[in-house]
């Protein structure tokens, strides 16, 4: 009993605090907990639970239209024109982040999405963390990768290069890690495909993080079965 009391608070204390009560299931997965953003919700939806944390106006682009929501369209055109035709939406935000001492600390995200019938079939999420506020592994990236863990067991793949920059007159030479977790899920009504990337910049000889950057994405495959609910649901319109 007391191992199990010791996993469970293990297994709880693994995500950020904004996640505790966010299952991790594979179907409707928030990568950002606060926001109602993941493959299959609704654009309408997801879009008024992000205006809450925009920075500034979000851009959108079809094969007709393109420039920023609140300007050149209102959000009730494009959000009813998403509902007909594939779109695109990228968004820049204000998100809070646990760093090392379990503090809330605001960052900019952007986010990117696109949508076909109003879904969104696609979302790919970036931020820069600093080294010096978080952890090398922040909660964030832990998160992610214990959903990810919750569907596949494999392991990130390592890529690795080098760049010189001169400073003070002098060369100085940054090796660049990348950590990618990469795999599919197919359930009975969809495929969709998840990829985390975590990358960190490092001066080789003092060993110091100079950068660090976080990606998650996922997206629908279209190699559903014609006979799929969600497969019939989305019929896109480019035109």
């Amino acid at each position: 009993m007391k191992n199990f009391i010791f996993i469970f608070l293990l297994i709880v204390n693994t995500y950020p605090t904004e996640a505790k009560n966010t299952p991790l299931s594979y179907d409707d997965f928030k990568p950002l907990p606060k926001i109602n953003l993941f493959v299959g919700s609704e654009i309408k939806e997801t879009y008024i639970s992000l205006k809450e944390y925009l920075i500034d106006n979000c851009r959108f682009t079809t094969n007709k239209k393109n420039g920023t929501i609140g300007i050149s369209f209102s959000e009730d055109e494009i959000i009813n024109y998403a509902k007909i035709y594939s779109s695109k939406f990228y968004c820049d935000i204000n998100y809070e982040f646990l760093d090392f001492q379990n503090k809330y600390q605001k960052e900019k995200v952007t986010v990117s999405m696109d949508t076909c019938s109003g879904l969104v079939i696609y979302i790919n999420i970036f931020l820069r963390l600093r080294p010096y506020t978080y952890d090398k592994d922040p909660k964030i990236l832990s998160y992610w990768i214990s959903f990810f863990k919750s569907f596949s067991t494999l392991q990130p793949r390592i890529q690795k290069t080098e760049r010189s920059s001169i400073l003070g007159g002098k060369e100085v030479f940054f090796d660049k890690e990348q950590y990618i977790w990469s795999d599919d899920k197919k359930t009975l009504e969809r495929k969709i495909f998840t990829q985390i990337i975590s990358t960190y910049e490092t001066e080789r000889k003092s060993k110091q993080i100079y950068g660090q950057s976080f990606n998650f994405s996922q997206l629908i495959s279209n190699d559903l079965s014609s006979n799929s609910p969600m497969n019939k649901m989305m019929k896109c319109r480019s035109d």
